[in-house]
């Protein structure tokens, strides 16, 4: 396992965790600390974060689950869509 070596290795890391659809940990190694709210366009960013590291599957809760492309908010069917669209380009 290679683990960091100092604090100085973890510098600009930032470590998500949702823990509940209301709550989530937010860390980064560097940053401030403090109990922060979050608007709809920073959890759907933070979901894009995840859905942009993630495998093969992913998963919702329910048809709420919003991702912020940088444009707008997006629904989990039209994520899908997306996927499979790409998938497809890919397979050509």
């Amino acid at each position: 396992m290679d683990l960091p070596q100092s604090d100085t290795d973890c510098q600009g890391t930032t470590v998500y965790f949702p823990l509940t659809p209301s709550l989530a940990l937010l860390g980064k190694f560097d940053g401030r600390t403090d109990d922060l709210s979050a608007d709809v366009f920073a959890v759907g960013d933070l979901n894009r974060r995840i859905l942009n590291n993630a495998g093969r599957q992913i998963y919702a809760a329910n048809k709420k689950f919003q991702v912020f492309d940088h444009v707008t908010l997006v629904g989990i069917d039209e994520v899908v869509r997306r996927m499979r669209k790409h998938e497809q380009e890919s397979a050509d």
